[in-house]
């Protein structure tokens, strides 16, 4: 056997340690990485919308006892505080039993139209709008039956609506998929550094026989072959060069 004939081999070693190191690491990044991610990205739609549900509903109860008493004064307080302590929150609207916007924050025209519309998106915020008031809960003595009638729903005292920017959750969207990014490279990395490393340490004593072999061919009778510190590889593939014919 040549030393021409042996680069290519190790060239095709190097080649199969490569492949075998980052083909499983591509195949499990293809297979798990976009699951995961939609899974990410949904948990993120549901976190901002129960998170609007809430805030809304906590208006709801928040602003049941100003609307009837008729004290904007105390309403457009709760809705102050509650756009302090929710900075995606970029208006809420009150209205009456008319449909009528009785408060909104921040202030605006009561003519101007809503930033959001109920349950969906409306340019770029989402709205949420929840009851104030209506029928409650029925208190009743011992086992006294439930007159017929007497669940009929009661009109609402208004109703609330909010509006909440989804900036901060595309945010987390964005960074989800730069970090699901970043490990997809940083495990190709490493494991292209680990194939390097392995093709070198099998592919090293192949080179180191094919050198002694050729010196020997050159009449340098004083090349010798070092002892491998192990591996079977390397004594193998000493044992096929030395014992190969000469062209």
């Amino acid at each position: 056997m040549s030393g021409k004939g042996l680069f290519p081999r190790i060239s095709g070693v190097r080649a199969r340690v490569l492949l075998v190191a980052i083909v499983p690491v591509l195949a499990l990044s293809l297979m798990l990485g976009p699951p995961l991610i939609s899974e990410r990205l949904e948990s993120q739609r549901e976190a901002l919308a129960e998170r609007g549900r809430i805030i809304s509903l906590n208006l709801s109860l928040a602003t049941e006892f100003g609307l009837f008493a008729g004290n904007t004064e105390r309403i457009r307080q709760v809705l102050a505080n509650t756009a302090i302590g929710n900075p995606d929150v970029t208006e809420i609207l009150v209205y009456g039993p008319q449909r009528e916007i009785l408060v909104r924050h921040p202030e605006r025209p009561a003519a101007a139209p809503a930033s959001c519309e109920p349950g969906g998106a409306s340019g770029k915020d989402l709205g949420f709008e929840m009851p104030v008031g209506g029928a409650g809960p029925q208190v009743l003595d011992f086992d006294e039956p439930l007159a017929p009638g007497a669940a009929a729903a009661k009109p609402p005292l208004g109703w609330v609506r909010v509006c909440l920017s989804p900036q901060a959750s595309l945010a987390q969207a964005r960074e989800t998929l730069e970090r699901s990014v970043v490990l997809v490279l940083v495990g190709l990395a490493g494991s292209i550094l680990l194939a390097l490393l392995i093709g070198r340490a099998i592919t090293r004593p192949i080179l180191h026989l094919l050198e002694v072999v050729n010196r020997l061919r050159r009449g340098d009778l004083a090349a010798r072959v070092a002892r491998p510190s192990g591996g079977a590889s390397s004594a193998s593939t000493r044992r096929r060069i030395v014992s190969s014919p000469s062209p």
